[in-house]
């Protein structure tokens, strides 16, 4: 049994950010022809960024102002490679520090955030990316992130979002020559620790970290008129509440997350040419941790996730491809089972999960494998080891329904299709 995460205080000898004043970024192009083209635009509350040899501080930040970031291309056409990215946030610390430090911080977020890319219009002139072409939007309340290469992190974080956000990827009347690659995420709160650095010497030690989620998340992206003539195209589109990422947990830790938001992921993929892996992913509370001991965790989930791919028509997958749609509530992987905190269970779930795949009109002539799969699962926790004392509760007074389904309608496939579905209330999975 683990004790309530403890509260995280700032005091005054650390940096403190307030911010109440809107912040808009945006990058607007048309009939542009380019070698190569690199558009990176960010439009942030307060932003914090240290790269020192060891890093000690108690910082706070606290937003209460919209931010948008937006990327609007037209006509646009590119013989080499192309990288194109629209960030917004309420509050950003980034920390690099080689041999780590102690962080204790609070953030605050409670506007609207939104970041969104547009390339091309479905009844505008025609966009052509020659080399690989990288997509993004990223859109967040809160963000902190703690790096180590070879030191030691210590920390108390908390994080709160009360504000809607949303990121968007738009893509319409565009050939890619080369691999079209990217990702539309929208996140409440995440923290990063000692995350890039997980498999180097790096590594975590006394962590308290307390995320609450009070807003809807929403990610989408849509493809229209899209033609892509290469292999390994990739893209992800996710949204979630709350999420934890660290490395090497070496002491104890105690971990809160509740989520009280909504979270939609969706893509939209309508007259289009695909092939490659498309993952659409919707969590309340998520927590990815690379090793750890004994630890204490309690993730609450309230609130629904719905992941959806929809296509209504002329959508032809012309190589092998692979489509996922997968909605969590809360979600936990780790090495040793957590145990409780303040006596509550470890995951509970009273939302609902819905994963959905629904294509109509579409067609994969050549031979490549075809493979769909819709996951929808109230609680799961991977894990290497089992423990008895491990609480999964997926229960609202009455029911709280998981559903995932993959529609085929007026669909020809040449070589055959694979299709997948699973809705759980509680999973648990060991691995050896």
């Amino acid at each position: 049994m683990f004790g309530a995460a403890a509260a995280v205080a700032a005091p005054p000898n650390g940096v403190h950010q307030t911010n109440s004043s809107p912040d808009k970024a945006s990058v607007t192009a048309g009939s542009t022809t380019a070698p190569d083209l690199n558009l990176d635009v960010s439009a942030l509350g307060d932003a914090s960024s240290v790269s020192a040899t060891t890093y000690a501080s108690a910082d706070s930040q606290a937003d209460s102002a919209p931010a948008d970031s937006s990327v609007s291309v037209d006509n646009l056409q590119v013989s080499g490679n192309a990288a194109i990215q629209a960030q917004a946030g309420g509050n950003s610390e980034e920390i690099a520090s080689p041999q780590g430090g102690d962080l204790q911080a609070t953030q605050s977020t409670a506007a609207t955030i939104s970041a969104q890319v547009q390339i091309g219009a479905k009844a505008g002139a025609a966009q052509s990316f020659g080399g690989t072409a990288q997509v993004s939007s990223a859109a967040f309340g809160n963000l902190a992130s703690f790096d180590a290469a070879s030191g030691q992190i210590t920390a108390g974080i908390g994080q709160t979002n009360a504000g809607q956000v949303q990121s968007s990827v738009t893509i319409a009347n565009t050939a890619f020559d080369g691999p079209l690659t990217g990702a539309t995420t929208a996140a409440g709160n995440e923290i990063d620790l000692d995350h890039s650095a997980a498999a180097a010497a790096g590594q975590i030690g006394e962590l308290s970290t307390s995320q609450a989620n009070a807003a809807a998340q929403s990610a989408s992206l849509g493809l229209t008129d899209v033609q892509t003539n290469a292999a390994a195209n990739s893209y992800a589109v996710s949204a979630v509440g709350n999420v934890l990422n660290a490395g090497d947990l070496v002491v104890g830790a105690a971990i809160t997350q509740t989520n009280a938001g909504p979270q939609t992921a969706q893509a939209l993929l309508n007259q289009a040419s695909l092939n490659g892996d498309f993952v659409v992913q919707a969590v309340g509370n998520q927590v990815v941790l690379a090793n750890n001991g004994a630890i204490g965790l309690h993730q609450q989930n309230a609130a629904n996730q719905l992941a959806e791919v929809v296509s209504n028509a002329g959508l032809v997958l012309n190589g092998a491809t692979s489509i996922k749609a997968v909605a969590l509530g809360n979600n936990f992987e780790g090495a040793l089972a957590p145990g409780q905190l303040a006596g509550q269970d470890q995951q509970f779930n009273s939302g609902f999960q819905t994963a959905s795949i629904d294509l109509n009109g579409a067609s994969a002539p050549g031979d490549g494998p075809i493979s769909m799969t819709a996951t929808a699962i109230g609680n799961a926790a991977t894990l290497s080891a089992p423990d008895p004392g491990f609480v999964q509760a997926n229960y609202d007074g009455a029911l709280s329904p998981q559903a995932a389904t993959v529609t085929l309608s007026n669909s020809t496939f040449s070589s055959g299709v694979s299709v997948s579905t699973t809705a759980q209330g509680n999973v648990v999975i060991i691995r050896h």
